[in-house]
């Protein structure tokens, strides 16, 4: 199973869609420590260990289900498979029309600071 740190450079060497994915080196694929927007603390600590397949993208949003094949792929969730609860929505198609509005290539322009990490989406106005 991949592990947090192993993503990154998986998924640099993907075959991935070239106009819809970002350069991976631009992107902070660390937590800051705050996942308060999880539901539960039993879905924190699963996320946060290595011998449990779900994966957070956390500069997205999203979380899933790694598929243990030794590829990238994973389930998106959308409800806590702990608890029930419905999870946020995801927010790469939106980090993706920010870009895009901006006149951001996320394939081939370096990005600003606040959309290598969940401070795009955080820092924004309620």
């Amino acid at each position: 199973m991949l592990t947090i740190d192993e993503w990154p450079a998986r998924l640099a060497s993907a075959d991935m869609e070239e106009d819809r994915w970002p350069r991976v080196e631009d992107l902070n694929w660390e937590h800051d420590g705050d996942l308060s927007w999880l539901c539960c603390e039993r879905l924190v600590e699963q996320v946060r260990a290595d011998d449990v397949p779900l994966v957070c993208f956390e500069v997205f949003r999203d979380v899933g289900i790694a598929v243990v094949d030794g590829g990238t792929s994973f389930l998106r969730i959308e409800f806590c498979p702990n608890c029930g609860v419905l999870l946020p929505p995801r927010l790469r198609d939106e980090w993706f029309d920010r870009l895009e509005a901006l006149g951001i290539d996320p394939g081939e322009d370096p990005l600003p600071e606040e959309f290598r990490s969940s401070r795009w989406w955080r820092d924004r106005p309620a």
